[in-house]
């Protein structure tokens, strides 16, 4: 490539962007570097692991859950839990992993964290991590009102218990497609409420956090 010419993505970038691949790499990543890299949850992909994945279910001491996804699909589309090996197709390309039971809550609702970063480089691996309400005025960056949109949180429109029916996407998953369909779900419309409805801002979250005792740092 000459110096002017630009590509619109990285070659392989399917190595962090497809779950399987995503998970594989994680799982090198923590034989090498250790705890660093051991927050994932034990998984198998299908139909490359089929059999691990039914003698880890049929011999398993407790009665786990699994959460099965498309390893290429978003939205929420096409993922399901289940608790048996006949209920997993074994011909599929799955991501299957141990249902975390116990997550983190805001409010009682599960949620996740979308935060946007610019990688201008893998090899050094340089990235830029957006920095939520930071914006030019007069030549310096200072604070300012938050933006929801590069960097957000996303709950779930039902509250999360461990007992409610596995099926129920509206408490299990935080997909935004999914919850906008839910009669409960709180559009946030305003720039000047960070915390309130079914997405957060990133900011809100840490204070919340902090409000609870807890280490947001």
């Amino acid at each position: 490539m000459c110096y002017r010419q630009r590509i619109n993505q990285f070659p392989r970038s399917t190595e962090l962007t497809r779950k399987d691949k995503l998970y594989d790499n994680l799982a090198r990543s923590a034989a090498i570097f250790g705890d660093a890299y051991s927050f994932a949850p034990e998984y198998f992909v299908t139909p490359r692991d089929a059999s691990l994945l039914e003698t880890a279910m049929e011999y398993s001491m407790s009665d786990l859950t699994f959460i099965v996804k498309p390893v290429s699909s978003s939205q929420g589309k096409g993922i399901f839990f289940a608790n048996k090996a006949n209920e997993i197709p074994r011909t599929e390309p799955l991501l299957v992993s141990r249902y975390i039971e116990n997550p983190l809550l805001v409010n009682g609702h599960k949620f996740d964290l979308r935060i946007y970063v610019a990688v201008t480089s893998f090899f050094p691996l340089i990235t830029y991590v957006y920095s939520e309400g930071l914006t030019r005025y007069r030549g310096i960056y200072c604070l300012s009102q938050p933006s929801p949109i590069l960097a957000k949180l996303r709950v779930a429109s039902e509250k999360y218990c461990s007992e409610v029916d596995t099926q129920d996407a509206f408490v299990h998953l935080t997909n935004y497609s999914i919850n906008k369909n839910n009669t409960n779900f709180v559009r946030n419309e305003s720039m000047a409420s960070e915390d309130f409805g079914h997405k957060w801002t990133l900011g809100a979250l840490l204070r919340h956090l902090e409000k609870e005792g807890m280490d947001a740092k």
